[in-house]
């Protein structure tokens, strides 16, 4: 039987590719995931740069020295008080 030349030809159609749609999901998660971190990082990075409020790095202090003594004391004690400038 051999086939007619001027018939056109049935050509059997492939079915298209099965794609599951937990490989699909992971891709889907996996990507969003990304998207999340590399957003993390730039915002990060971006609130890093920022400068800062200005720290006290000195203090002021005066020293000044009390001394107390006792009439019976057989010693004589030196007390240093400390207090922060205003």
């Amino acid at each position: 039987m051999a086939a007619d030349p001027t018939e056109p030809t049935v050509r059997q159609r492939r079915p298209p590719p099965r794609r599951s749609r937990a490989r699909l999901a992971g891709l889907l998660r996996i990507a969003v995931a990304g998207l999340l971190l590399g957003a993390g990082i730039l915002l990060g990075l971006a609130l890093g740069d920022r400068p800062r409020d200005p720290a006290r790095i000195t203090s002021v202090r005066d020293v000044r020295q009390v001394t107390v003594t006792e009439t019976v004391a057989e010693r004589t004690t030196t007390v240093v008080v400390t207090a922060p400038a205003p």
